[in-house]
């Protein structure tokens, strides 16, 4: 047990960055509020270390999607939003989406992570929480799942390149063609979509089309820039879409494409955000790219600030 409770949260961030310098993650269970939910973690994840000092992880992105969550529902009082989580990991975004939209589909085919995420549903008695413990793709087909071999649990995908990251094969896990699972589920009035697939994006996607076709959702896709299985230029990108999407980006980078460590510091505690075109393509790393159909640009016209 890591035991600090003596200290403040400024000094165990510090104490918990010079454990992990030294390769020592600390087993530390904890259980924190979450946006009014409870939600058990362990320090010796990465996301959930992010819970335990900030709050939340991602936690920019977590109040982008739920202020378009309510943006939509200002526009079109009736509608009833539905919020679809591909590569839920252990399901964080899709809890905190759980109080914004009447209903959330998630998909998490690695068992590690789907478990957890099942545990925080249970302890929350969530009701509006679909999970499916499969994978998108662009076809029905069992594929070796490369996972994680670190703290960082989700850095897990079907990209068989990430072993050179570290991430090493273990069993084949089941992925479905996206449109013909969401129409087998009749799963209808998709809103908004975040995929976070570590490099296989453009499968998803691709598998999907008919579904953004019809439904025209705001979609949040997180681009792994230079992978096999993922895009190789903003117009890649906008080919696999309907059309009349344009595509946008947060601010989180330098002029120079290198990431604005200070800026990112304080929107980690804050969770501002300031939402840019998307202009140019990186060669590699990534980012989370944000697909808009144009009749919806309104709804990101409201952003936050960083």
């Amino acid at each position: 047990m890591w035991l600090t409770a003596a200290l403040n949260v400024n000094w165990r961030k510090f104490l918990y960055r010079r454990l992990r310098h030294m390769g020592d993650i600390p087993n530390f269970p904890f259980e924190k509020d979450f946006f009014g939910l409870r939600y058990k973690g362990n320090l010796n994840n990465n996301i959930d270390a992010s819970v335990f000092f900030y709050g939340a992880f991602e936690k920019p992105l977590l109040y982008f999607m739920s202020d378009i969550a309510e943006s939509i529902r200002e526009k079109h009082p009736n509608t009833k939003i539905t919020f679809v989580d591909v590569g839920a990991n252990t399901g964080q975004h899709s809890l905190y989406m759980s109080q914004f939209a009447e209903s959330v589909v998630a998909f998490e085919p690695f068992p590690l992570v789907s478990q957890k995420f099942k545990k925080q549903i249970s302890l929350n008695k969530i009701t509006n929480i679909q999970l499916y413990e499969c994978g998108l793709s662009d076809k029905d087909e069992s594929l070796t799942f490369y996972a994680p071999t670190g703290s960082n649990q989700g850095t897990g995908s079907f990209d068989k390149n990430t072993a050179t990251k570290g991430n090493k094969g273990t069993s084949k896990l089941k992925l479905y063609n996206g449109d013909d699972f969401v129409k087998r589920e009749q799963t209808k009035q998709i809103s908004l979509i975040k995929i976070d697939v570590e490099g296989f994006e453009k499968r998803v996607l691709t598998g999907l089309k008919a579904t953004l076709a019809e439904n025209r959702p705001l979609i949040i896709c997180e681009v792994s820039y230079g992978e096999q299985y993922s895009f190789i230029s903003s117009i890649d990108v906008l080919e696999n879409l309907p059309d009349d999407y344009d595509l946008f980006r947060f601010n989180t980078r330098n002029a120079d494409g290198s990431k604005a460590k200070r800026r990112g510091s304080a929107a980690k505690r804050s969770g501002s955000y300031e939402i840019l075109a998307l202009k140019g393509w990186r060669e590699s790393g990534q980012d989370d790219v944000i697909a808009v159909p144009r009749e919806k640009l309104d709804i990101i016209m409201k952003n936050k600030k960083a």
